[in-house]
């Protein structure tokens, strides 16, 4: 069949319904057939050795599936000594963006037709293709179909500059519908209808930054406990950093590293082990007490002393302490014994 049967057949065979279904009475419960929906005298049209239908209603004459591409063969019909009343109403005559593929879309429905970056809002007013039609398309011994957009003339012009297209030319397009408020015409204005892409998804919230290391106290008794940073929905801080050694008599060991949340102790009081420092005793006097073997203390004041003193005195323990030299006593009587006998030696 030659390219131009082809498109002759594309809109001729879209609906071919037999003599005995001119009469409303005896087609099905669809719209009832118009001019548009009847080839008169043709009952079993052929296209591309595939066999069209030619009785009952849209649902028996054409395809209703919807491809999951959205993609389509373009084919046309109407217009000069092809227009006709069409089966939703209205009139093929070319002049207005129309489609028929009624059971697909429904009567009156809006349809985007796209291709090579411009589009038109086409009305549905008519049933069609014929099946035969898409199973010719589809070049699988009519085992299948390829689905077809069949469009009035007006819109291939606007999209292909071109006034006819058959489906043999295998010219694609992409239709959805659109909401039934749209504009109908070429590019048309669409509203609603087809899913548009969905929005990507949004970037997830940067988590805070946690808080520096604590850090410890300097001061003479040991660093107090540093205190980790915290964060909403970041990281805990680093650990606390202890406290440096006390600068009084000795240092202190630093204080304990923090944990992931608090810092640690700090340091105790300062003193290195075996470090002597002078002490008050209890009893008075002065003695001397050393640091602890843990640097951690220093331990009891010992080794209490008193100035010696002429008559004794008590130390811290509560004993007599002699006379720094018990020999001036002695010294003192043998200058008294001196003294005196000196005195009996003067003349009378």
């Amino acid at each position: 069949m030659s390219s131009q049967s082809n498109r002759r057949w594309s809109h001729k065979a879209r609906l071919c319904f037999s003599i005995a279904c001119l009469g409303a009475a005896s087609c099905s419960s669809d719209v009832a057939p118009t001019g548009s929906d009847t080839i008169a005298r043709v009952t079993s049209p052929d296209v591309g050795g595939c066999a069209c239908p030619g009785s009952g209603g849209c649902s028996a004459l054409s395809y209703g599936d919807i491809p999951a591409d959205n993609i389509y063969y373009i084919t046309t019909f109407g217009g000069g000594t092809d227009t006709q009343t069409m089966s939703c109403g209205g009139t093929a005559d070319g002049t207005w963006a129309y489609i028929a593929n009624r059971e697909r879309f429904g009567c009156g429905a809006k349809v985007k037709v796209e291709a090579n970056g411009k589009s038109c809002v086409a009305e549905v007013a008519d049933c069609g293709p014929n099946k035969c039609v898409e199973e010719a398309a589809c070049y699988c011994s009519c085992n299948g179909h390829f689905p077809i957009i069949d469009a009035s003339p007006f819109i291939t012009k606007y999209l292909f500059n071109s006034s006819s297209a058959g489906w043999s030319d295998k010219t694609k397009v992409t239709a959805v519908q659109v909401g039934d408020g749209s504009t109908v015409g070429c590019p048309g204005k669409s509203t609603g209808g087809g899913a548009g892409a969905g929005g990507s998804s949004g970037s997830g919230g940067v988590g805070g930054a946690g808080g520096s290391s604590g850090q410890g106290g300097s001061n003479p008794e040991g660093g107090s406990s540093g205190e980790g940073g915290t964060s909403a929905g970041g990281a805990g801080g680093d650990p606390g950093v202890g406290g440096s050694a006390g600068e009084g008599y000795g240092g202190g060991p630093g204080g304990a590293g923090g944990t992931e949340e608090y810092g640690g102790e700090g340091g105790s009081a300062g003193c290195f082990p075996g470090q002597k420092r002078a002490c008050k005793c209890t009893g008075g006097g002065q003695g001397e007490h050393v640091c602890n073997d843990e640097g951690t203390a220093f331990g009891d004041c010992t080794g209490c002393k008193i100035a010696a003193t002429s008559s004794g005195s008590q130390g811290a323990c509560g004993c007599g302490l002699a006379a720094d030299d018990p020999g001036g006593t002695w010294l003192a009587g043998l200058l008294m014994a001196l003294v005196g006998l000196r005195r009996r030696r003067r003349p009378g």
